[in-house]
């Protein structure tokens, strides 16, 4: 079945432009209506009564897009989306995509067939669907992005400072005397633009440390991905003394390709995620990890989505959430064979623990 994108590209109008048409509005002239309307006729366009409630009437439910139903970060930060669009009054429908360009593409055509007031979209393939989400900001269909796209500035967003998440999660490391740092990236929803890598470059240049692209990998976002990407880097001649895994999901697999190896976490090689998911503080040695504040970026995402609704005409938001290094014991010194004491921390290390010097938003957790 045709839909307003496939109309305004044969009509060549705006999907704003469609959505009046197709409420014969007075806001664009007669000869643009008529030609619309006569395009969605040909096309057999079928408008939903769903779809004009999202002009017509309040549903008091939200839509979220969630990029994959495996990596737990998603199911963690949708629970504190419900529970405080719950509080707020909003009943929550999810949808994931899992690596479908086309399945993200679908759910947004069918964000106006769907009975919601707004959107919360945590995107997949932004780039790939770029003109399905300028036509959601034409429309002025109420949404928010888990992410930061430029091109997007009409549309309100939240992020995390992915690339201050991947500097810390990288310099911590180093003041701990490691030099041959891996690092496994994807390109896959908030990666795309490769923030943490950022971050990792530039804390390795502020050491004095040649960036060495032997030692970065790009995988998928499974977690054999992860087992595989930590066995090709323990499989080098030289082996790097720690690993920076892009998220807490893939690390878990480390754990397991590093002990098949021979070798244990952190006394011959340490580790360091990304997201402190649930389980991160219970792993055979508790993960260090850098924090995205999920709590804070759900009621971010929610807060704004219903200020969007209460009023369309406001000026756009971006707001960008802090990331926090949280210190466990899966890290520890380089070239100490011994389980990871806190008082063996370098002492430039354990001043800036206590809040002194530049460093802000470094949890230290046994």
């Amino acid at each position: 079945m045709a839909n307003i994108f496939d109309i305004a590209k044969v009509a060549r109008v705006s999907t704003s432009t469609v959505s009046l048409a197709m409420r014969n509005s007075e806001k664009i002239n007669e000869t643009t209506r008529l030609r619309v309307q006569a395009v969605a006729a040909k096309l057999n366009y079928r408008p939903s009564h769903i779809a004009r409630s999202l002009v017509s009437k309040k549903t008091n439910a939200i839509g979220v897009i969630l990029p994959s139903s495996f990596d737990p970060i998603y199911i963690e930060t949708n629970a504190f989306i419900e529970k405080e669009a719950f509080r707020r009054g909003y009943e929550v429908y999810v949808s994931f995509i899992d690596e479908d360009p086309l399945r993200e593409r679908r759910f947004l055509e069918k964000i106006y067939e769907q009975q919601v007031d707004g959107l919360i979209i945590m995107p997949a393939y932004p780039d790939a669907n770029r003109d399905y989400y300028l036509g959601l900001a034409e429309a002025q269909v109420p949404v928010v992005i888990r992410d930061d796209l430029g091109w997007l500035p009409t549309i309100d967003s939240v992020s995390i400072d992915m690339e201050k998440g991947g500097y810390e999660a990288t310099r911590h490391l180093l003041e701990l005397g490691h030099r041959r740092i891996a690092y496994v990236q994807n390109e896959f929803a908030m990666g795309h633009k490769f923030g943490r890598r950022m971050g990792y470059r530039r804390a390795l240049q502020e050491h004095g440390i040649a960036y060495d692209e032997t030692l970065v990998a790009t995988h998928g976002i499974h977690l054999e991905d992860g087992y595989r990407a930590a066995r090709t880097f323990l499989a080098m001649k030289e082996k790097p003394t720690a690993i920076f895994m892009q998220c807490d999901f893939q690390a878990i697999a480390a754990f397991s390709a590093i002990r098949e190896a021979g070798l244990k976490v952190p006394e011959d090689i340490s580790l360091v995620g990304f997201g402190d998911i649930n389980f991160a503080p219970y792993l055979e040695a508790p993960l260090t990890t850098v924090s995205q504040s999920k709590e804070k970026t759900a009621s971010a995402l929610v807060e704004t989505l219903i200020n969007r609704m209460e009023n369309k005409d406001a000026e756009p938001k971006h707001i960008v959430i802090e990331p926090e290094l949280v210190v466990r014991k899966s890290s520890g010194l380089c070239g100490v064979n011994n389980a990871f004491g806190f008082d063996r921390v370098p002492e430039a290390f354990r001043a800036k623990d206590k809040g002194g010097g530049e460093t802000i938003g470094v949890r230290v957790t046994m």
